[in-house]
């Protein structure tokens, strides 16, 4: 097969996403091209996967992807028309858009119309943020928009214009089938694991070593980008209410927090270095030493967050418990797999509560739940997800293994 993936984003995890993807079609001798937004070295390293990297800006500078509304809009409509132009002239079998949110109408605009293509159209789903609870609070213009994106989405899988949409949940399967009320679009809904890739299992005491963190004191891990829906504010003010034996470590590049925060959140400790920093791009290469340095990972989400978590699958794969919100797919996931603790999201009160719970008896839950962590991991590994992907392409195409 000739596979196209696209996806102009290149934060957090979806250039690993790609390169899963990449590396088992590659395995099975299918030929991949991959697209991005401008030249840039994450990027490129999916050349060493086996894949042709081309860039929608290639041969210029290329602006960032991303910025206000109508600049996104018209990026993203950039970027799609440039995709299919390239299919068609490289005559794929699959063009897969890697990240959906947000895009729908865009990707709308673009397939309307009788246009002539040989090849089918897949999309990843990762988060139905358009989907509200009774008692969530959302804004006029934001409730507007994402009643257009969900009307835009239903259209495109009900006119057949999307081959096929991979979720990673069967309940965000069943949300979407019970949103639009036609039970016969699951056909076109795929289930495929939110992907984990085997952790080398290193020693506590080495892996906190080689980072420069202190010995002998338990560590609650807080791992990603900063954002807002993420709740690291949600932590920092937890942090005084619990004891004082527990360290914080926060690992990631700063967005919507940074070191203004880290400083107030500072202040109002008794013993400051019970706050440690990493605020930083972390690599690849890094990434185990800092679950195997932690004793639990926490993750504060808030409401608004309503998918799955990659710091949630890295936990799994390094065999540790979590301290989670009750929130999207992460809760349920926890609870329902007996990877840690869940509390109420949106609370400090809650979550130092939990941390208390957790550092009450760590040693036992620690032992308790690793195994199970470490089944999950296997349950989800990256080549199940890739395999099921592929599998959807080939059925697409009338094609069988």
């Amino acid at each position: 097969m000739k596979i196209m993936l696209f996806d102009p984003m290149v934060g957090g995890h979806h250039i690993g996403y790609a390169s899963y993807i990449i590396r088992y079609l590659v395995e099975q001798g299918d030929e991949v091209t991959f697209v991005g937004w401008r030249l840039d070295e994450s990027v490129e390293r999916l050349r060493e996967e086996g894949a042709v990297v081309r860039y929608v800006t290639e041969g210029s500078e290329g602006v960032k992807f991303g910025g206000g509304t109508l600049r996104g809009f018209w990026q993203m409509s950039r970027g799609i028309r440039y995709c299919f132009a390239l299919a068609n002239t490289c005559q794929a079998d699959i063009v897969h858009h890697l990240y959906l949110e947000r895009s729908e109408l865009p990707l709308y605009l673009q397939m309307l119309g009788p246009r002539k293509r040989s090849w089918n159209f897949f999309a990843t789903l990762f988060w139905p943020y358009f989907i509200h609870k009774p008692q969530e609070k959302v804004g006029l213009p934001k409730c507007l928009y994402h009643a257009m994106s969900k009307r835009v989405l239903g259209s495109l899988l009900e006119r057949g214009k999307l081959s096929g949409v991979f979720v990673h949940t069967s309940r965000i399967k069943s949300q979407l089938i019970q949103l639009y009320g036609d039970s016969s679009l699951g056909e076109r809904l795929f289930v495929v694991p939110d992907p984990v890739e085997h952790m080398q299992q290193t020693p506590q005491n080495v892996a906190r070593e080689q980072l420069g963190l202190p010995q002998g004191r338990a560590l609650a891990l807080f791992f990603g980008g900063l954002r807002w829906d993420k709740g690291p504010d949600i932590l920092f003010d937890a942090l005084p209410l619990f004891e004082d034996d527990c360290a914080v470590l926060v690992a990631g590049q700063a967005e919507h927090f940074g070191a203004q925060e880290i400083a107030s959140c500072r202040r109002h400790l008794q013993d400051a270095e019970r706050l440690i920093t990493r605020l930083e791009f972390i690599s690849e290469e890094d990434v185990p030493n800092y679950f195997a340095a932690a004793d639990v990972i926490v993750l504060p989400y808030r409401k608004a967050f309503k998918g799955t978590s990659g710091a949630l699958q890295h936990a799994a794969a390094a065999g540790k418990p979590v301290i989670a919100t009750d929130v999207g797919e992460v809760g349920p996931t926890v609870r329902e797999n007996g990877l840690g603790i869940v509390v109420e999201p949106e609370s400090p009160d809650a979550l130092a509560e939990g941390i208390r719970e957790f550092l009450a008896k760590k040693d036992e839950l620690s032992e308790e739940i690793r195994p199970r962590a470490l089944q999950y991991a296997e349950a989800n590994d990256w080549r199940i997800m890739a395999s099921k992907v592929r599998e959807a392409y080939l059925s697409s195409l009338g094609r069988g293994e």
